[in-house]
């Protein structure tokens, strides 16, 4: 049996991530060129969910609601019956923005709620885990990354872009609270046509989900001339997107690029008459 050997260059990367330390994260992103992905400091409201969750857990049945006219929010436990269900309140944290004083009512686990504090001091300096993987899929998205999943968690990146992702992973791992708590691992791919038919079937994915949030808002028919003109400019991204990856898979994604140029199409057409509408 012979077999063609096809080296897909680049990388395939995937992470694991942990709490950094916000001033620490901000200053590697932008000593990396990607300031642009920098998280918008979490403010004493979200710190406070963010504790309360991870302190007291959330479940099915277990919710973190805000209270209506305070910064502050209530536990609720939702019992389940065949025609309805039932609500309590378990306890409420209330926080004094003026202060920075934390209450937790009822008074009557003095642990639980040192805890509490704990943690929402610590949310207001430091990036959660999800936070930090939203940041790391966006700069694979800036590197033209490919998702290899439908969920994602594991990215194929095109090799100009490899030696950047290597400086932006030693700067985000340097960022975590505790020392290798955030570790992003790279595999450099030199592989067979098993591999280009990961990294083709994820680029035709990826760009199938792009263009359906586009054709969805055009069909909604409740954009103006600007929004519309901004859903041409992406579709003429995506076009620009796909020549690049049909330069690395040595072929033409006639689909792909015929379905980008409708919508393309489409979006200048329906500019052009919400356009005559306003004239």
């Amino acid at each position: 049996m012979q077999e063609a050997i096809i080296n897909v260059q680049g990388a395939v990367t995937f992470w694991r991530t942990a709490e950094s330390e916000y001033e620490a994260l901000k200053s590697a992103l932008h000593a990396a060129g990607f300031g642009f992905l920098t998280p918008e400091v979490s403010t004493p409201k979200r710190s406070l969910k963010l504790a309360i969750r991870e302190v007291c857990g959330q479940s099915g049945t277990t919710m973190i609601r805000p209270l209506e006219q305070s910064y502050g929010y209530t536990i609720v436990d939702e019992e389940r019956h065949e025609w309805s269900n039932d609500y309590s309140n378990e306890r409420s944290f209330v926080l004094d923005i003026d202060s920075g004083t934390l209450t937790m009512s009822p008074q009557d686990n003095p642990e639980l709620m040192q805890s509490v504090a704990e943690a929402y001091v610590r949310n207001l300096s430091h990036v959660p885990p999800i936070a930090l993987s939203n940041i790391m899929v966006k700069a694979v998205d800036a590197m033209n990354g490919v998702a290899l999943r439908d969920r994602g968690g594991v990215y194929w990146l095109p090799q100009d872009s490899v030696r950047k992702w290597k400086q932006l992973a030693a700067a985000v791992e340097k960022a975590s609270v505790k020392e290798d708590a955030t570790t992003i691992y790279m595999m450099h791919t030199q592989a067979d046509d098993e591999c280009l038919r990961a990294v083709k079937d994820g680029i035709i994915h990826e760009m199938g989900i792009e263009l359906e949030k586009i054709t969805e808002a055009i069909d909604s028919g409740k954009l103006g001339k600007r929004a519309l003109k901004s859903k041409e400019k992406a579709a003429v991204g995506l076009r620009d997107k796909l020549t690049g990856y049909e330069t690395i898979l040595g072929e033409t994604l006639n689909t792909v690029r015929q379905s980008i140029e409708v919508a393309e199409t489409r979006a200048a057409e329906a500019a052009l008459v919400a356009a005559s509408k306003n004239d």
